[in-house]
């Protein structure tokens, strides 16, 4: 039968795919096309030859030449195989399949799932799910040359869900770089693979940083790391994320490195030490019940600076990691908190809660009466635990202190408004503090009271018949939103000087200030959204009794928080704290941020971080979008009254086909510290970058 097209009925109890998860209960129609197509009903056979193309529920099977033994279910396809069943894609050059078992085997295969690619030297479908290729590698490079790949002797596919691999060896360019006996890929996880990350750095020289993400179950994913720091050493890490349903989730962090050249914080000048380093965290969360959750972290650590020294990113949030276990249950009525923490390896000076309860009442109604309620209870045994490492060699050495400390805080309020438009609410309330010790060993109580109120309002003006092409502007408003809060809190009972001090409970001393603020918005609609052309937020804090609380002078500093994008190739931020009492000099802080998008593909930022009597930096960075393939990032911190150089960052991005690349000089005066690295990620998991460590 020539260009011929022959629609037959194969009555199947079949699954209808190769890799379908559901079998079907009824018999259905298997369409066959080709140039030549003949059905030889004594044998129930079809032969298809040419172009051929067997569809069937949604799946297409297209080959040279094609035999079905329509009783058995059984078809062999050869030439230019190719089946496509949902998102997967498989090509071959020989494929025997069964429609009624859904099973079949395949000779050098290709495999294509949404962002990856495998392909390997034969196959076999096992079950329903799951497929075998022998001799195979993975990857998400779509080169037929694969820019890296991950290759091992056996591939256990599970669609939609991993592909466990036997003796991978991960290739980069055609060169093996790592090899383990077993690593599982999870096809639902969006985390990059494999990294590394070579670069230098002053105090490291020459540096290579690894990584290898593995997928142990669908709740349970790790990573392996091996760096080499050629002043420093090796270090080696395992870290591991688990998760159980959506009530418990957690992860475990460790390092150990063999650091031949550690500079201890606080040592003198080229004072180093050849010593074995570590850090070990345990970061758990737990929804006990609906209402109910745990949050812990345990943390061990050699010295106070292995975090600072290799992980550079977690320091900056936390430079002191705590030994804590937090249970909160919390109401709409109350929260109540049982707090318990500890010193555990002397390497910081340690606030220790064992334990600390604490009940919390939220701002609530009086029965029916107009008058609001909130208060706030803790005790517990405080006890501040000096470091042995971190006070090693102080004279005379600091001693540990403890109190047990019972505090209770309650407020009365009245909210009401008035002439329509303008909040009042008055405030008053007392605290009662025991100690069990104070400075001098002795127990004590403390009582102060407080009162206060808050006055606000909110104007606004709209002009709903102004446009303005240009600044992009559609009907505007402006909002004004003028505030007064008032504190006052009474002598204590007890000086702060007579008792311990742990946080700021303790420290509380006579108040008597006014917070005078007022923010102004001025806002447009643009695509159907409300935008802040400008918010500006200016306040600044009255003492009328300041000779008596020790103060200088009557009025603070004054703030101002601005944020403004009046078009939107144009923004500009400010942080400033201004003297009051200096007219010719006022400006004691400022931070300023001036972004101007000249294209998109160009974008200029100018700054200033100014510090009256510390420092006066420039900030210039500029990003360019240079074609397709390359990106170039400026970065440049200069002293304002030297004109040295403070801080220098350049940046090449590259696109690397299936990988992007940045390669990176940043060279830091403050710290006299040279640092060039480069890394990598996926374009296929963007938001998970390749770079670790540092």
């Amino acid at each position: 039968m020539n260009k011929g097209t022959l629609y037959l009925s194969l009555f199947l109890a079949c699954f209808g795919v190769l890799f379908s998860q559901n079998a079907y209960s009824i018999e259905t129609p298997v369409r066959c096309q080709g140039d030549r197509v003949e059905y030889l009903r004594d044998d129930g056979v079809i032969q298809a030859e040419g172009n051929v193309i067997l569809t069937q529920n949604g799946t297409e099977l297209k080959c040279d030449k094609a035999i079905v033994f329509v009783n058995t279910g059984e078809a062999f396809a050869e030439g230019r195989v190719v089946l496509y069943n949902e998102n997967q894609t498989f090509t071959s050059d020989k494929m025997h399949y069964n429609f009624k078992t859904g099973l079949g085997d395949v000779l050098k295969t290709n495999l294509v799932n949404q962002n990856w690619f495998s392909e390997g030297e034969a196959g076999t479908k096992v079950s329903n799910q799951e497929f075998i290729l022998q001799n195979a590698y993975i990857t998400t490079c779509d080169l037929k040359d694969p820019h890296y790949k991950i290759y091992g002797r056996e591939l256990r596919i599970y669609p939609n869900d991993k592909v466990v691999i036997r003796q991978p060896t991960v290739y980069i360019l055609n060169i093996p770089v790592m090899w383990l006996p077993r690593y599982t890929f999870p096809l639902n996880d969006e985390r990059s693979r494999f990294s590394f990350a070579p670069g230098y750095r002053s105090d490291f020289g020459p540096f290579i940083y690894t990584a290898f993400n593995f997928y142990q179950t669908e709740n349970i994913k790790g990573t392996f790391r091996r760096d080499y720091f050629d002043k420093r050493g090796l270090g080696v890490g395992l870290d591991v994320e688990y998760q159980y349903e959506n009530e418990a989730y957690g992860k475990i962090l460790t390092y150990l490195i063999d650091d031949r050249n550690y500079e201890p914080t606080g040592a003198g000048e080229g004072t180093t030490s050849d010593e074995t380093r570590y850090r070990v965290t345990w970061e758990h969360q737990q929804q006990i019940s609906y209402d109910t959750r745990l949050i812990s972290e345990f943390n061990v650590q050699s010295d106070k600076d292995i975090i600072r020294d290799f992980f550079r990113s977690e320091f900056r949030d936390e430079n002191q990691r705590e030994n804590f276990v937090d249970i909160t249950k919390s109401t709409a009525d109350y929260q109540m908190t049982l707090f318990l923490s500890t010193q555990v390896d002397d390497v910081f000076n340690v606030l220790e809660k064992l334990p600390e309860f604490r009940l919390t009442t939220r701002k609530q109604r009086i029965q029916d009466t107009p008058i609001f309620y909130r208060s706030s209870t803790t005790l517990g045994y405080m006890n501040f635990d000096f470091g042995d490492e971190v006070n090693e060699g102080v004279t005379p050495e600091p001693e540990d202190f403890d109190t047990f400390r019972v505090d209770t805080f309650h407020e009365f309020s009245y909210p009401k408004k008035y002439l329509g438009w303008l909040s009042f609410e008055p405030r008053l309330g007392f605290r009662v503090t025991s100690y069990s010790d104070d400075v001098d060993g002795d127990s004590t109580t403390r009582g102060v009271y407080n009162a206060g109120f808050d006055m606000f309002t909110k104007i606004s003006k709209t002009w709903d018949d102004y446009s303005n092409e240009f600044w992009k502007i559609n009907k505007l408003r402006h909002v004004i939103e003028p505030a007064v809060r008032y504190t006052i809190v009474g002598h204590p009972s007890v000086r702060p000087d007579e008792l311990l001090q742990f946080d700021g409970i303790d420290s509380i001393n006579r108040v008597n200030q006014f917070r005078l603020g007022i923010r102004n918005k001025i806002q447009t609609q643009r695509k159907n959204q409300t935008i802040e052309l400008l918010d500006i937020d200016v306040f600044a804090f009255l003492s009328p009794q300041h000779s008596d609380q020790d103060l200088e002078q009557a009025f603070s500093d004054l703030f101002i928080d601005l944020e403004a994008r009046p078009i939107e190739w144009l923004k500009f931020d400010i942080d400033a704290r201004i003297d009051t009492e200096d007219t010719s000099n006022g400006i004691e802080e400022i931070n300023t941020d001036l972004v101007y998008y000249y294209r998109d593909d160009l974008a200029f930022t100018f700054g200033q971080r100014f510090r009256k009597k510390d420092s006066n930096l420039y900030v210039f960075e500029v990003d360019y979008q240079i074609n397709p393939e390359w990106q170039a990032k400026v970065f440049q911190r200069i002293e304002a009254e030297t004109g040295d150089l403070q801080d220098s960052e350049f940046a090449l991005f590259k696109d690397l086909h299936d990988w992007k690349a940045v390669m990176s000089y940043r060279h830091r005066e403050f710290r006299d510290e040279d640092t060039f690295f480069v890394m990598f990620y996926l374009k296929d998991f963007p938001d998970v970058p390749l770079k670790i460590g540092n």
